[in-house]
């Protein structure tokens, strides 16, 4: 299982150039230690720049879980012993203090803060069900532009169509998930039953 992606970035402006590296470790303990094997590689092979962004399925202290079993000191300082040995720092997080839950009611509720991989541009599969789609996708090909140029103009028309035609239902979809990150705040220092059902219904 690969868990990790680098990218060199270039700044055309300047000399400077950086690492960004984007990881989704492996659920399994025994993958995520040669993640973090592969980690310490890297870090030892460069002295540029590094950001490492994603999920890595591991915390490094019970502050990032509520409910369930405590969290594996071993497992946790094998974690921090990559993040010390590549000179990481976290740069901290916005939203919600948990990302991940189990869904369950309140006596076996179990939250955790694992993902912190922002999304990129996404496609949605309800656009095929609109007749004006296949024309932007026609329109973003047109005049036998290079794959770069296509997929920048089809992301960039994309975005805007999808304001246009589906603004309604998003704009619905961030009420429900504003009301669902305010649930979430709350949930972190005050889990109810309310909630729980609440959460599920929104």
């Amino acid at each position: 299982m690969e868990q990790k992606i680098h990218t060199l970035v270039k700044v055309n402006s300047s000399s400077l150039n950086w690492i960004f590296t984007v990881v989704y470790a492996s659920p399994r303990h025994r993958e995520r230690c040669i993640l973090w094997n592969n980690l310490n590689t890297i870090a030892n092979s460069h002295n540029l720049p590094w950001i490492v962004v994603g999920d890595f399925n591991e915390m490094l202290s019970n502050d990032g879980k509520l409910g369930g079993r405590p969290i594996s000191l071993y497992r946790a300082n094998l974690f921090k012993e990559c993040l010390d040995s590549c000179n990481m720092a976290d740069l901290g997080f916005n939203g919600p203090r948990f990302t991940w839950t189990n869904k369950h009611d309140i006596g076996s509720l179990i939250q955790e803060r694992l993902d912190r991989l922002s999304r990129p541009f996404g496609f949605q599969s309800s656009w095929l069900a609109d007749d004006s789609f296949p024309n932007l996708v026609q329109d973003a090909w047109s005049n036998n532009p290079g794959l770069y140029d296509a997929i920048k103009k089809f992301t960039t028309k994309a975005a805007e169509w999808n304001r246009v035609h589906f603004g309604n239902i998003f704009a619905k979809k961030r009420r429900v998930l504003a009301r669902l990150g305010g649930i979430q705040r709350v949930m972190a220092d005050r889990p109810s039953s309310f909630l729980i059902n609440l959460e599920k219904q929104l």
